[in-house]
């Protein structure tokens, strides 16, 4: 995978350091590197609206959205 490649989460991404992102979450790889693929998503706000979130997961939590 590459820089602006978009992809969709095939689990549910959760840690005690990153934001809960459910599966089938549609984002965009901003970034390469030796920990894996920084993906930017957009997701509902806690009080209404929509809130965007980058995290860094592995290439096994997310597939390339055709």
């Amino acid at each position: 995978m590459k820089i602006g490649d978009p992809v969709v989460t095939t689990t549910n991404i959760e840690g005690w350091t990153k934001p809960f992102v459910p599966q089938n979450t549609e984002g965009v790889v901003t970034e390469v590197d030796y920990r894996g693929l920084a993906v930017s998503f957009t997701l509902p706000g806690i009080l209404g609206g929509t809130r965007q979130v980058t995290v860094v997961v592995s290439p096994d939590q997310v597939e390339l959205l055709n």
